[in-house]
């Protein structure tokens, strides 16, 4: 199992604009736009199909659950730098209360 960096402040600002980087990537753009297209082809497949048997409504729960997971991941990376933005802010708040003795 791989040991988690400790999240300081030099590490927070790495990882927000490596992020910030990725979503200004053309690579990222692209994947997006198939991502929202994959997400609104299996949502009209759920809203204009009728369920007339129980293994069409297990079908229809699973594309439910694909639609989420496609969307958890197209959004993850804005979710992962607001909370960033917020430990930063956290951090700077915290910062003029260190003492000699923390150092």
């Amino acid at each position: 199992m791989e040991q988690q960096e400790e999240l300081t402040e030099e590490v927070l600002r790495d990882q927000l604009a490596v992020l910030q980087d990725l979503l200004k990537h053309q690579g990222w753009a692209l994947l997006a736009k198939y991502a929202n297209l994959q997400i609104k082809t299996r949502s009209e497949g759920i809203i204009f199909t009728p369920v007339s048997e129980q293994k069409g409504s297990y079908e229809q729960e699973f594309q439910k659950g694909e639609c989420s997971g496609i969307y958890t991941t197209i959004n993850l990376p804005e979710v992962i730098i607001d909370e960033t933005k917020v430990q930063l802010k956290e951090m700077a708040r915290q910062e003029p209360f260190k003492t000699e003795e923390d150092e």
